[in-house]
């Protein structure tokens, strides 16, 4: 429409050039949205996904810290900014963020996919006594795929627990279909 402001062009544009994977050309445009106004909350989140899709995760998690200044219980942008954290190699921050997800909401998808990532920021800091009994929460909530089957049967090998351990791996044998290292690792329990 050419009686919209300058501001809704630009905004309007950026929206095409993310949809179309144009991440550059997306961002100058929330870049100029912003500019023009900069307190819309909605720019700011859109901005911060495409920041995100061209590795410039520095300046997406500042983003996302300024958005949830505005709303610290906006499990979407905690959840993100978990994300974000992990990709730029702070699974500290990471854990935080996704810990505050589960907290804000305990129960549903988005309580999932906080608690994987809360499980994937432990193991990065080497805390598998803790991620493990999390894993099993994911496994007995539904969440079943092989990779995990796997990893909590790995960790629980890792910390000792071998009946735990076979009975996992049993799992994963008899549900999937495994690779000859997988078998051989269930095989030295």
């Amino acid at each position: 429409n050419t009686d919209d402001p300058e501001w809704k062009v630009s905004w309007d544009a950026a929206r095409e050039f993310a949809n179309s994977k144009n991440y550059k050309e997306a961002i100058t445009h929330y870049r100029n949205v912003l500019a023009l106004k900069p307190n819309i909350e909605e720019v700011k989140w859109e901005l911060s996904k495409a920041l995100v899709e061209v590795g410039a995760y520095q300046e997406s998690s500042v983003l996302l810290e300024n958005l949830l200044e505005t709303d610290g219980r906006q499990v979407t942008y905690l959840i993100t900014a978990g994300r974000v954290a992990m990709l730029a190699g702070n699974p500290e921050q990471a854990t935080n963020f996704f810990g505050q997800a589960l907290e804000v909401a305990p129960d549903g998808k988005m309580a999932v996919d906080a608690q994987k990532g809360f499980v994937e920021g432990l193991i990065a800091q080497g805390k598998i006594a803790y991620a493990l009994p999390l894993m099993e929460q994911l496994l007995v909530k539904g969440e079943i795929t092989a990779e995990l089957v796997r990893a909590t049967a790995k960790f629980a090998l890792d910390t000792g627990d071998l009946q735990k351990s076979a009975y996992y791996y049993r799992q994963l044998i008899e549900k999937y279909r495994v690779n000859p290292d997988t078998l051989l690792e269930a095989a030295s329990v």
